[in-house]
């Protein structure tokens, strides 16, 4: 973040995990969370960086992307880890944007997008938030 120019992160939490867990089990529920790292591996960027951030989270940064671009890339996940995963499972999405002018801690930055994920799963599920410096709003 420090040696990028502006940038996006992306809260990731795959929904109603703890059902997929109590209906198909621990060994389903962890065969899940590989398929949705794998279709985000597969669909960022080799100097994108995705990592599991916690239980069913993960997150994806993506270093000199607009938030527009970053938006994009959510809803692609989002498409394709519904259609893609078995048993199908949908994603809600957490997006922050940042630009290096701004004076701003990563802190802050994985905040506003934990922040914009809890409007996604308040709002319903399946969907995209976007919390930037003033607005928030469905992507």
């Amino acid at each position: 973040m420090h040696h990028d120019a502006f940038g996006t992160f992306i809260l990731v939490d795959i929904d109603n995990f703890k059902q997929i867990n109590d209906t198909y089990g621990h060994q389903t529920g962890d065969e899940v969370l590989v398929q949705v790292a794998n279709i985000i591996r597969t669909n960022i960027r080799s100097s994108d960086i995705g990592a599991r951030w916690g239980g069913e989270e993960l997150a994806v940064y993506l270093p000199k992307v607009s938030l527009a671009t970053g938006i994009s890339v959510a809803h692609r996940l989002a498409e394709k880890v519904r259609v893609e995963t078995y048993p199908s499972v949908t994603i809600s999405c957490g997006i922050s944007y940042w630009k290096k002018n701004r004076r701003e801690e990563a802190d802050s930055l994985f905040k506003r997008a934990d922040e914009a994920l809890y409007m996604a799963k308040r709002a319903g599920k399946n969907c995209i938030f976007v919390k930037d410096y003033v607005h928030q709003y469905k992507a």
